[in-house]
């Protein structure tokens, strides 16, 4: 015995199968969707602000500042040898 909710669903589903229109709209729409955002959107961060708090300033630390500066993924707006200053 099918319950009222079961004859409503299987009906949905021979009104939506029914033409072909129907089924390009349903699974080509969705297609090009996804096909045309993944071009659109990228998920590439650049131009982060950064101030540099060096404490150490050894060769290590000044190797990682550099590596900070010369990328366009960070915008080093500055430098500072104080925590407390940043």
């Amino acid at each position: 015995m099918m319950t009222p909710i079961l004859y409503m669903i299987r009906k949905e589903f021979l009104q939506v199968f029914r033409t072909r229109e129907m089924m390009a709209i349903l699974f080509v729409a969705p297609l090009v969707q996804v096909l045309v955002m993944g071009f659109a959107i990228t998920n590439e961060v650049k131009h982060i602000t950064l101030i540099i708090a060096d404490q150490d300033n050894s060769v290590l630390s000044r190797e990682i500042t550099d590596a900070f500066t010369h990328t366009d993924r960070f915008n080093v707006v500055g430098y500072e040898r104080d925590m407390a200053r940043v």
